[in-house]
This record gives structure tokens, C-alpha cells and sequence, in this order.
């Protein structure tokens, strides 16, 4: 069991700011307090303009804030992947490691780097310049570095975008591997899918810069209940259904048990309204804590 001293990184009430272009302050985070632990494993769901990145960049030492505290623990490694390549281009797959590798000072770094290439499944193409490699390629390299100096902390910011299912899939697992291999090793991926949070053992749903709900996937999204009835936009729903007018303007009726669920469908399909009875999941569980839909964008 983890001692309550025992923290990698703690952020205390922290608000970033940024400037509009009519000079007026954005709160980018707005008094988020985060604790992180060995072995943690949290997605940061949200969809884009929700604050992720800049909490991201917070935990990473890359953000200053506003207002507030951020505590990190002496001697603290971190590992990075970035939302956007960050490789150079025209250098090798190797010599990007090796450059890495230097300035963390890590030793045997010829037999490190072609280890974890190898279990990257990049090992023959070392040799390649970043530039020819495919996108698929390129975040494998970019994991690798981030992997290089055997981090406490990984941080990846939406490090599944652009990428085709094989190489979403690579990715997704190599990192699963990497947790299993080091179970103390604390991860925090942003992301907007739900499929890449429901892999975390924490998720903490975002929105305009707050944490709106934080839970395991499955608690999140048992609290809807087991079944619910989604009606579609600007459809009237007649009594006794008790329904929710979500952020995306449709429908959502969470019925308590068998019985209530099969009087208000009765109900509904008497009356001709078109309606779908499902499971709930976690883009319900967002929609339904942070008022706002996961596949939008947020206002900055």
C-alpha cells in the first residue's frame, strides 16, 4: 500500500491563464487539484480546449500557473509523448536515440536502444531518417524516447490521434506491456476517446478547465444504470418518462428497474417517438457530469 507521503506529483488549487485576443484572461485550468502515485494509470478525458494539454504541461513542469502550488518529488524522471512529433526529421531513428540518451546520460546506450527497438518492433529501421518513416512509425520512435531513461512519470498527449487501428492498437499496447513490466511506473494520457480512457484504472472527465468527475471507467458509467433510453433531438417526450435535455439536444431516460423501463417504452412507442434502449458508456458518463458532448469542441 502506498504511503499517503509517498507522491510523485501533487498540484494544489492550480489555475493557468492565457491571454484572448481581446486581452481578457482565460482560465485554461481553473483550481485543479491532482495527486499522483507510483503505478497510477489516468486518463484525462475531455475534448479538445478542455484543459488536458495544459495539465499535462502542468505535471511536466512546462506550465506555470496563475495561482496555486505544484509539488514535485526530488529527482523526478519524466517521459514524454507529445501530441506532435517532436522527433528531428532528418536525423536517424538512432541518432534521435542516441541524442535522447545523451542528455540523460544514460549508459550502454547502443545495447538500451536497439533492446527497446526491438520490442517496439522498429529495430530494422534504425538506420531510417524519421522523415520516411510512416506516422504509425514515427509514435512508436517518439514512445521509445520517452521510454528511454526508464521514467517514473509518462506523459502522453493524445498519443492515438492520427493513427490507423493497427498502429492505435500497437501503441495502446505497448503501453499496456510497459505498465505490466513496470508496475510502479505512474501514466497519464490525455485523450478524447472513450476506448483509449475505458484502459486507464483512473479517469478524470474535464471540462473548461475543471475535473468535473474522477472514477474508475466502470463506476463512471454504472451510475447511469444498467439500461437507458436515448430519444433523439427536439422530440417532445410525454409523462410519466422522466428524461435529461442533454448538451447535444437529445434525450437520455435512466429507468430504475425492468418494470419501469418497459412502461416508458410502451409510453414512447404509443406515441410514434422514435428511441434506442442501450447500455450506458463512458461518453454517457461525460455527457451527463460535464454537461457538454466529448466529440465537441470547447469554446475558447
Amino acid at each position: 500500500m502506498v504511503a499517503d507521503t509517498d507522491w510523485l506529483v501533487r498540484i494544489e488549487d492550480g489555475v493557468v491563464e492565457h491571454r484572448t485576443r481581446r486581452g481578457t484572461p482565460r482560465r485554461a485550468l481553473a483550481g485543479v487539484d491532482l495527486e499522483l502515485r507510483p503505478g497510477d494509470s489516468i486518463a484525462l478525458l475531455g475534448p479538445n480546449g478542455s484543459g488536458k494539454s495544459t495539465l499535462l504541461r502542468t505535471i511536466a513542469g512546462l506550465q506555470s500557473l496563475a495561482s496555486g502550488r505544484v509539488h514535485a518529488r526530488a529527482g523526478l524522471r519524466l517521459g514524454v509523448v507529445f501530441q506532435h512529433p517532436a522527433l528531428d526529421p532528418l536525423l536517424t531513428v538512432r541518432e534521435n536515440l542516441r541524442l535522447q540518451a545523451a542528455l540523460f546520460g544514460i549508459p550502454d546506450t547502443a545495447g538500451r536502444i536497439e533492446r527497446l527497438c526491438g520490442e517496439q518492433a522498429i529495430d530494422d529501421r534504425l538506420d531510417d531518417r524519421v522523415r520516411t518513416l510512416s506516422g504509425g512509425l514515427v509514435r512508436r520512435v517518439e514512445f521509445t524516447r520517452a521510454i528511454l531513461a526508464e521514467p517514473d512519470v509518462l506523459l502522453l498527449d493524445e498519443p492515438t490521434v492520427g493513427l490507423d487501428l493497427p498502429a492505435r492498437a500497437g501503441l495502446l499496447g505497448a503501453i499496456d506491456s510497459l505498465r505490466a513490466h513496470r508496475p510502479d511506473l505512474a501514466v497519464v494520457m490525455s485523450t478524447h476517446l472513450m476506448s483509449d480512457a475505458e484502459r486507464a484504472s483512473t479517469v478524470m472527465m474535464m471540462h473548461e478547465g475543471c475535473i468535473v468527475a474522477s472514477g474508475a471507467p466502470g463506476d463512471l458509467v454504472a451510475n447511469l444504470g444498467s439500461l437507458l433510453i436515448t430519444i433523439p433531438p427536439g422530440v417532445d417526450v410525454p409523462e410519466p418518462v422522466e428524461f435529461e435535455r442533454r448538451a447535444d439536444g437529445s434525450g437520455l431516460a435512466r429507468p430504475a428497474d425492468e418494470s419501469q423501463l418497459a412502461a416508458w417504452t410502451a409510453r414512447l412507442a404509443a406515441r410514434g417517438i422514435a428511441f434506442s434502449v442501450r447500455p450506458p458508456t463512458l461518453a454517457d458518463a461525460y455527457l451527463h457530469l460535464a454537461r457538454a458532448p466529448l466529440d465537441g469542441e470547447v469554446a475558447a
